[in-house]
């Protein structure tokens, strides 16, 4: 429980925090800025007979932003309530389901709404029912015992069989972060997270705060779940959303990251507009996706979708013009079809009931999986699809 008095401008809160004796801060707040935090707790207090502050902190960033002079996060919200002077209602959050968790970079009532509001299209459900296998985690859970990990020391390289669902796995994470120049300091949003993989490696290479979204609902149970096995859901935090409506303020994030979900988005640019938009001034942006070839229609089922119904490719030009026409510049633009093709060169084509992993994607998008590798790899040596890596940037003010 916190509680304070509100002088003109300011706050005083007093609070008892873990091994830490009661302590005092000021904070200052103007316009629709406020203290910079991480995503564990929301406080909410009134400043006066019309302003309540909203605002995500932990204790370490909080303590770490102890000065008047303080770091101001641009994401707080401050919204117009009628409420009397003193502080009336304070509400903390902590280490809850992802759709209970506030995020510093939602405002209150857009976070409330976001996935409840959202409508989807036919295209949109075909997708999120293709994400939502059931019982994933227990399922997860299962794999990793059976291969006898101790569950109270999982690592990140035990979870990656499963949880690195994308071309060239935690080799391809790896050298998408070098390529990033994403440092410690930042705030990033990965846009297609899936149940958390490359968002949690990211995060723990960098130092950097992550906030992840997807479709699926039981991606995003899994994803904060996983997270919360591993320990770190001080700084990785997941909500459910569509990345056509994404349920943050502009100019949120200091970087983005989005690794395999053009595919399924028929239209990308109104994805990438919102990627853009919540992505601050002089930000970058790093993509990983799949693109269309010379030769068409590729061969169903691949990873990404059962049938054509919900896979929406189009050429590296074309994808490139959508890129641009969203406002972002290109920085680079790798070609890695090759290193694609390499790492699907010994899939052969299965026959008979399939002998599957104790812990795999197959638990992401079923069991049909050696099928839906073996077409991906037939897509590549046919050109019908390849791989695009690209690092973007949003002009700076």
């Amino acid at each position: 429980m916190m509680e304070g008095d509100v002088c003109p401008g300011e706050v005083k809160i007093s609070r008892n925090w873990g091994s830490m004796a009661d302590w005092r801060h000021e904070i200052r707040l103007t316009g629709r800025k406020s203290v910079h935090g991480s995503t564990m707790e929301r406080a909410q207090l009134s400043l006066g007979p019309n302003l309540e502050a909203i605002w995500g902190m932990s204790g370490k960033d909080f303590r770490r932003s102890s000065s008047l002079d303080s770091p101001i996060h641009p994401c707080a919200t401050i919204r117009n309530t009628p409420k009397p002077t003193s502080v009336q209602s304070v509400a903390m959050f902590s280490d809850t389901p992802a759709l209970s968790a506030p995020d510093p970079a939602v405002g209150q009532e857009t976070y409330a709404n976001s996935r409840r509001d959202m409508v989807m299209t036919e295209e949109m459900k075909r997708v999120h029912q293709y994400y939502s296998p059931n019982d994933l985690y227990n399922q997860i859970i299962s794999g990793l015992e059976e291969l006898g990990k101790d569950l109270s020391n999982v690592t990140l390289d035990d979870l990656q069989p499963v949880d690195e669902f994308h071309i060239r796995g935690d080799t391809a994470t790896k050298e998408l972060i070098e390529l990033s120049g994403f440092t410690p300091d930042m705030h990033v949003l990965d846009v297609g997270c899936g149940i958390g993989g490359s968002t949690r490696r990211l995060s723990h290479e960098t130092g950097c705060r992550v906030t992840g979204v997807d479709l699926s609902d039981e991606y995003i149970d899994v994803a904060h779940r996983l997270t919360r096995l591993l320990g770190m859901n001080e700084w990785v935090r997941f909500h459910a959303a569509s990345a056509l409506e994404l349920p943050f303020e502009d100019d949120c994030f200091d970087g983005v990251w989005s690794l395999q979900m053009n595919m399924n988005v028929n239209d990308k640019l109104a994805w990438l507009k919102e990627t853009f938009r919540v992505l601050k001034s002089g930000g970058r942006a790093v993509l990983y996706e799949v693109c269309g070839h010379k030769n068409s229609p590729p061969h169903y089922p691949v990873p990404w979708a059962q049938d054509g119904s919900m896979s929406f490719l189009v050429p590296p030009d074309t994808f490139h013009d959508v890129i641009t026409a969203a406002g972002f510049y290109v920085i680079v633009w790798n070609d890695k079809t090759d290193l694609a093709q390499k790492a699907f060169a010994q899939v052969t084509e299965p026959a008979g009931p399939p002998e599957l992993p104790a812990l795999g994607v197959y638990m992401l998008v079923g069991e049909d999986i050696k099928t839906k590798a073996f077409n991906l790899r037939r897509n590549l040596e046919e050109e019908r699809v390849n791989l695009i890596e690209t690092l973007l940037g949003k002009p700076g003010p």
